[in-house]
């Protein structure tokens, strides 16, 4: 992506994501409104929301680690 993220690519990276208008606002402690706002480009996309979309993207594709060892304290 070159330069500021546009409604189009943020719908396109949403669903990508699987996530609804209502479940990207709640990763990213936005209302749905402001998430429809960039959509249609009714606002500018922040450059924070832009990089969190990029680090969302990076997350859903790396495999979650799994614990090699139980943690201090804990029991069979």
């Amino acid at each position: 992506m070159n330069g500021p993220m546009t409604g189009p690519e943020l719908v396109l990276v949403r669903k990508k994501l699987g996530l609804s208008q209502t479940g990207l606002a709640a990763r990213l402690d936005l209302s749905r409104s402001s998430v429809w706002r960039y959509e249609v480009e009714n606002q500018k996309i922040p450059e924070v929301v832009s990089l969190a979309m990029m680090a969302l993207t990076i997350i859903s594709r790396a495999p979650m680690p799994r614990p090699t060892a139980k943690p201090a304290g804990v029991s069979p």
